[in-house]
């Protein structure tokens, strides 16, 4: 038998058994395949359930899209809540501000009953001073603070300047009068100081050109 096999001949046994093995390996390396989790998965041979794994998908997505939803709804919820409390909060604090504001207003309003009814200038202005330091740390605070100006080197940023004005050298782009004070809300600018900027003139411009010539 041996040497038939070597001759290339074989028994009908043999020769059925060589036909299914072949069968066999055909059949798997036609059969479609997928690749999920690395690992090679045969798709459903009948029709049926192909179309049952198809639905379990389609359900499955419909699961994952509710899911979504749900999700976008409570997004939308929770901006909705976020905004209006901060509407509220706003709110607080501006009906805060308003009421402390009117009790300066009923200070000042006795202080011009007061001063009509008086000739002491000095306890008129004593009294306006204390309604302006009372509105001051009123500002002071919601977060209003004065810019400082006088005296400080000229920033655009913080100051308008109106006007220039003939000084000295050492007060050359300095501020030399505010006009006007300025204001910062939490550090951000709300309104600049209106200033008067330093200017050297024509003759401290001169004398200083002669002095770096003769240098």
């Amino acid at each position: 038998m041996e040497c038939c096999r070597r001759r290339g001949v074989y028994n009908i046994s043999e020769v059925f058994d060589l036909q299914e093995a072949e069968r066999g390996i055909q059949d798997k390396s036609e059969r479609p395949q997928l690749l999920e989790g690395g690992k090679k998965v045969e798709l459903p041979k009948s029709t049926e359930a192909l179309e049952e794994a198809l639905r379990k998908e389609h359900e499955r997505a419909e699961e994952y899209l509710l899911k979504l939803k749900y999700l976008q709804a409570e997004f939308e919820n929770y901006r909705k809540r976020v905004d209006r409390e901060k509407t509220e909060a706003s709110s607080t604090i501006a009906d805060k501000m308003v009421i402390q504001l009117l009790n300066v207003l009923d200070e000042m309003e006795l202080a011009l009953i007061v001063a009509k009814k008086t000739d002491d200038r000095q306890a008129l202005i004593s009294g306006i001073e204390m309604m302006k330091k009372k509105l001051s740390a009123l500002l002071e605070e919601y977060g209003v603070r004065p810019i400082e100006a006088l005296g400080k080197v000229f920033d655009p940023s913080l100051h308008e300047a109106v006007q220039q004005v003939e000084s000295s050298e050492d007060e050359e782009g300095k501020v030399v009068e505010e006009v006007r004070r300025g204001y910062t809300l939490r550090g951000k600018v709300i309104r600049a100081s209106m200033v008067k900027v330093g200017a050297l003139t024509k003759k401290d411009e001169k004398q200083n050109h002669n002095s770096g010539v003769n240098m």
